[in-house]
């Protein structure tokens, strides 16, 4: 099928599909989460009726459980690739990749962040409330709609997108093999940007690899407003805004490869 085609109703009809494939594993692995969410709920509060310590619980298990299992959802995102038959099989659906690429995009990106937003907020209800009755004592609840809760909410729906590629490029083991690819190409980038500013701000002549302002620049308040303003927002402008769409592109090409 012509790959560029769209239709809204054959996405709709993609995504029912998709959510069944998905949606065993997810509530097996929520029922799972609920027990042990409880469980480590209990053991902290009987940790602050003994010692008085009470540490962020939710933020932290949200953060930490959004983005493991999220990242696993999504490394298997397109896991039929993995496998011949079933990646024949596929690709052979009636849709066009646009719309099959958007599917699994969708349902491992916003619809799995807002399915672990709800259900981790009703497990933070219900552990407060089996607390409430045994102990008396409760933890601080779950920020719903707090700061470091949407960070971290963000933060998922961008590195989300390296997932996904890695389960286009990678195949078997996406999991492991995209932080191992995303570290290296980190350090090979780190190394090109130290190397231009190095050329650029620093006298590279000079023996050794300190990092040390030379000539002009040295205790440049210019300088070092350009380091610290502009720098470092057009950093966090590509984070947030190019890294994940970059990314995207690059699945849904790589994708497009397959299906030729």
């Amino acid at each position: 099928m012509n790959k560029i085609r769209f239709s809204f109703p054959r996405l709709g009809m993609l995504l029912r599909n998709d959510l069944q494939i998905f949606s065993r594993l997810v509530l097996y692995a929520s029922l799972v989460l609920l027990g042990l969410m409880i469980a480590l709920y209990m053991v902290q509060v009987q940790d602050v009726i003994e010692h008085g310590t009470a540490p962020p619980f939710f933020t932290e298990w949200f953060g930490t459980i959004l983005m493991i299992g999220g990242f696993l959802l999504s490394s298997f995102a397109f896991y039929e690739l993995a496998n011949k038959q079933k990646g024949m099989s596929y690709l052979m659906v009636p849709a066009s990749m646009l719309e099959k690429w958007l599917s699994r995009l969708l349902l491992t990106g916003p619809a799995f962040a807002l399915y672990f937003w709800i259900l981790f907020g009703v497990i933070a209800l219900i552990a407060q409330g089996i607390s409430q009755l045994l102990f008396g004592v409760q933890l601080e609840p779950f920020e719903w709609s707090g700061d470091t809760t949407w960070l971290l909410i963000r933060l998922y729906l961008v590195f989300q997108a390296f997932f996904v590629a890695g389960s286009v490029f990678l195949g078997r083991l996406a999991f492991l093999k995209t932080p191992v690819a995303l570290a290296i190409v980190g350090f090979v980038m780190l190394g090109i940007m130290y190397l231009y500013l190095k050329a650029l701000t620093w006298n590279i002549s000079q023996p050794g690899w300190e990092i040390e302002f030379a000539g002009e620049y040295r205790n440049s308040a210019g300088m070092r407003a350009w380091v610290e303003g502009q720098m470092v927002k057009t950093l966090e402008g590509l984070f947030w805004w190019v890294l994940a769409p970059f990314f995207w592109v690059v699945s849904y090409l790589r994708l497009t490869e397959k299906e030729v």
